[in-house]
């Protein structure tokens, strides 16, 4: 099925040799973390693996706040 799908793309002009180089390198590498994730995911204990869920969380929070710290400041 993901064959004729990029047949038809590529027919149709919206699929080039370039842009089927990024689906290819963005693959490899999506097949690449989900390999190493489930190595390091395995070998975690549950407490240890919820600290780094939590930390994660912690940091992206911290992130979307700052970037969005002069929308915040105009509020007040």
């Amino acid at each position: 099925m993901h064959l004729v799908k990029i047949g038809t793309y590529t027919a149709f002009g919206a699929l080039n040799q370039r842009l089927l180089l990024f689906g290819i390198s963005a693959g490899v590498g999506a097949l690449m973390s989900n390999w190493l994730a489930k190595r390091l995911i395995s070998r975690m204990s549950e407490h240890n693996f919820r600290a780094v869920v939590v930390g994660f969380m912690a940091l992206s929070g911290a992130v979307m706040t700052w970037r969005q710290r002069e929308t915040l400041l105009g509020l007040m």
